[in-house]
């Protein structure tokens, strides 16, 4: 007998900006421990598929790293 399991995966849709509200433009956003990820577009924005369990990493020059749980 085989049992399969899929993890599901979500789409996650976001805008990245800095704290005064300006949106920030090429931001490396990666799922942890997977190799995919996309940068942020010119208006901050992104789409990224991601286990619903989820961590997402957000890096760029000049900014600190932050891990944020989906």
């Amino acid at each position: 007998m085989f049992s399969l399991a899929y993890a599901q995966q979500v789409n996650i849709k976001g805008t990245i900006r800095d704290k005064s509200g300006s949106a920030i433009p090429g931001v490396s956003v990666k799922v942890k421990n997977a190799t995919s990820g996309v940068s942020s577009g010119g208006e901050g924005e992104f789409t990224i598929s991601a286990s619903p369990q989820g961590t997402l990493i957000f890096s760029a020059v000049g900014y600190a790293s932050q891990e944020i749980q989906i």
